[in-house]
């Protein structure tokens, strides 16, 4: 066996990809990634697929943002200020 085809076997045994319907069922040999990094991989897709279908701009992202670091200037103010 080539090492191509080695490589494509190895890769076979440890992910499967099928197709049931509007779904794609995917198993992966837990020596390839734990659940954990699955999940986060898995939360890293939903948000790029969240992020694709935004109309958001990247004007009004970075006005929401900065409206959120004043709202959470204003409300913890009295923390630094306690601090010092």
């Amino acid at each position: 066996m080539s090492n191509a085809a080695s490589a494509k076997a190895a890769t076979q045994s440890t992910l499967q990809i099928e197709e049931d319907g509007d779904r794609l069922v995917i198993r992966i040999s837990k020596s390839l990634a734990n659940r954990d990094r699955v999940e986060r991989f898995l939360a890293c897709l939903e948000l790029e697929e969240l992020a694709s279908r935004s109309q958001l701009t990247e004007e009004a992202a970075r006005e929401l943002a900065e409206e959120i670091d004043r709202a959470v200037w204003e409300k913890n103010r009295h923390r630094v200020s306690a601090a010092r």
